[in-house]
Order: structure tokens, then sequence, then C-alpha cells
């Protein structure tokens, strides 16, 4: 197994470049997959999710009452 990734990886030329990206399309695809099914299976079974995002300026605190 890791004989043939290494042999894949030092090979090289085209069959090379068309193993790599065929293999990066691939994850690619999966993790689209993965998190289409995720927001599908989130909008079916969970009521509410609130996501939120927030800055400060550096050196300043959150949530701190001014003195």
């Amino acid at each position: 197994m890791v004989g043939g990734y290494i042999e894949s990886r030092l090979g090289g030329g085209w069959w090379g470049f068309l193993e790599s990206t065929t293999e990066e399309t691939l994850e690619m695809a999966g993790m689209v997959l993965y998190i289409y099914t995720l927001l599908s299976y989130m909008s079916e079974y969970v009521p509410r999710v609130t996501i939120s995002i927030s800055a400060t300026a550096k050196g300043s605190r959150p949530n701190t009452p001014a003195p």
C-alpha cells in the first residue's frame, strides 16, 4: 500500500498528474456531499441553529464593562 503511494508520487509524468488530479477532485466531491448531507439533516431534524461571528478591536476585551 505504501509502495503504491510512493511509486505514484515518484512516477510523475502525465499518469501521476492525472491520478493526483482525480484524487483531489474526488476528495472535494466527498466534502461537498458531506456538507450537503449534514445541512439537509440539520434542516429536517434541528429546530434552530444560530451562528454568531463578531470582531473586537486589537487589544480590547470582549464583554467587559467600561470603568
